[in-house]
């Protein structure tokens, strides 16, 4: 199913938006996306706040 993204409607964190913290065309992104919270919250609200997601069973783990 495609998606259709409104730019005007895209998370922003501290007054900066995604858009701000990647560049895909060069292969950077901030490490801001790695150890921001709200960034976190978010993605834990937007990624596993829906639908639970099995990784695996327990006894697949050492």
């Amino acid at each position: 199913m495609d998606q259709v993204i409104n730019k005007n409607k895209l998370p922003q964190w501290s007054g900066e938006t995604i858009e701000n913290l990647v560049d895909p065309d060069n292969g950077v992104h901030s490490a801001r996306i790695y150890k921001d919270q709200e960034i976190f919250d978010q993605e834990m609200e937007k990624i596993f706040g829906k639908c639970w997601l099995l990784l695996g069973h327990e006894s697949q783990i050492p």
